[in-house]
């Protein structure tokens, strides 16, 4: 009995040191539990930090899951990312496969598609980290700040009223420069604004007298130099009056008030005697010049009462290719006073200028045709027109579409089908059949 008891405490003796020992593994299991929770909160508080540092440093946002720890990366767009992207994708294509080959006009719109959308976000996010910048640092960082931010508004303001006033600028001197073209155009008519008033070319000129000229004509003090070439058209030799005649024609070219002045100082008599000049280039220079002067309307009876119409006539029979087109629109000009049309239609104008219309080039088929629409509203004129063989090359101007005189040809027409002759001469030569083809070639607006 004493043996077992004594068997029994040494058992429990034994159980209790086993005990004591367990309780020395659990304190030393705690501390060291303690110890990994103190490292786990240290590693974390690292980790957020340096991913928020990322964050704000490469525009990167971080997402940590808590159910798998994985670490997933979206990409914050940015102003810098914008156009670095922008810059790469349209400038250095070889970077993707996709751009290498396409052009840079593709490139720039792909581009832009793709990175527009994104520049309201990225502008907000840059705000966003500027002023997390800022508040990070000292009073000094918020002063460059400002600062900075100050003065590039101050630039750019500068830099878009600059463009603005250049813009404004800009349209007014294309403004003006249309407003100064149509002004020294010619009055509008059913064929738009005619012909160009000067054709002639530009005419040989010593260094002296074109700075005279240019003198007196920048400064308005033209009369006395008007006069001297009045004179020299009245009494110089053949050269001298081709000198004469090209400074008149610039002078009168793109100044109204330089063609009254010059109408007023004699000048129109001594150039309409050029136009009988045996001198070929002579004769041109003075239509050329006469044409000038019929720009302005109120030189229009002037020139007509001092005899203008034979001398045109004669330009129109005899003169160069140019010459003929520049009298064809002289004489369409002064037809346009109802008083010229019989006189200009009984000069024998008439004749030559459907000659004109028919063997001439493009600018003295328009200006042939010019004149004779204007002619034909005097009936004695379009029975003339008609026995002078117009419907001929009229019906074959209208049947060529290439020709760009199909509808000049049909206004010369529409005045004349009201006499019976007109009517017959275009059945004569088989007009009916290009006037179908005009009608189903033209829209319902024209018809």
């Amino acid at each position: 009995m004493g043996q077992r008891l004594l068997a029994r405490s040494r058992q429990v003796e034994s159980l209790m040191a086993e005990v004591e020992n367990l309780k020395q593994e659990i304190k030393q299991l705690k501390l060291e539990n303690r110890m990994l929770h103190v490292v786990a909160n240290n590693y974390s508080t690292g980790m957020k930090r340096k991913l928020d540092e990322l964050q704000e440093s490469e525009g990167v946002h971080v997402d940590v899951t808590d159910n798998d720890g994985e670490i997933h990366t979206n990409r914050e767009e940015t102003l810098y990312g914008i156009f670095h992207r922008l810059i790469v994708e349209i400038l250095f294509p070889g970077s993707t496969s996709a751009g290498a080959a396409a052009p840079l006009f593709q490139r720039i719109k792909t581009s832009l598609a793709k990175n527009g959308p994104l520049l309201h976000e990225a502008s907000r996010n840059s705000g966003r980290n500027v002023l997390l910048w800022t508040r990070r640092g000292s009073p000094l960082r918020a002063l460059l700040v400002i600062s900075v931010g100050t003065i590039t508004l101050l630039a750019l303001t500068g830099l878009l009223v600059f463009t603005l006033f250049f813009a404004a600028a800009t349209f007014n001197a294309v403004a003006i420069s249309l407003l100064l073209s149509l002004a020294a155009g010619k009055p509008q008519g059913p064929y738009g604004d005619g012909k160009s008033s000067d054709r002639s070319g530009e005419f040989p000129t010593t260094s002296s007298q074109s700075r005279q000229l240019l003198i007196a004509y920048a400064f308005d003090n033209s009369d006395d130099m008007i006069q001297q070439l009045v004179a020299v058209l009245e009494a110089g030799s053949t050269e001298e009056q081709k000198q004469a005649a090209m400074e008149i024609r610039l002078l009168a070219k793109n100044k109204s008030e330089n063609r009254l002045k010059i109408a007023r100082n004699g000048a129109i008599k001594p150039l309409l005697s050029l136009l009988s000049s045996s001198d070929l280039q002579l004769q041109e220079y003075g239509v050329t010049a006469i044409l000038n002067l019929l720009l302005c309307d109120e030189n229009k009876e002037l020139i007509a009462s001092s005899g203008a119409i034979k001398p045109l006539v004669r330009s129109l029979e005899t003169g160069t290719a140019t010459a003929k087109e520049n009298a064809a629109c002289a004489l369409f000009r002064l037809s346009q006073i109802e008083e010229n049309k019989a006189a200009i239609g009984r000069s024998g104008a008439i004749p030559l200028l459907v000659n004109l219309l028919e063997c001439g080039g493009f600018g003295g088929k328009k200006d042939a045709s010019m004149a004779l629409y204007s002619l034909c509203s005097v009936k004695e004129n379009k029975i003339k027109v008609v026995e002078s063989g117009i419907m001929k090359p009229l019906v074959e101007l209208m049947a060529d579409f290439g020709s760009n005189m199909v509808d000049k040809s049909a206004y010369v027409l529409s005045v004349l089908v009201s006499v019976p002759e007109a009517r017959a001469a275009l059945v004569e030569e088989g007009g009916i059949p290009v006037l179908v083809e005009i009608l189903e070639a033209m829209d319902g607006e024209h018809k």
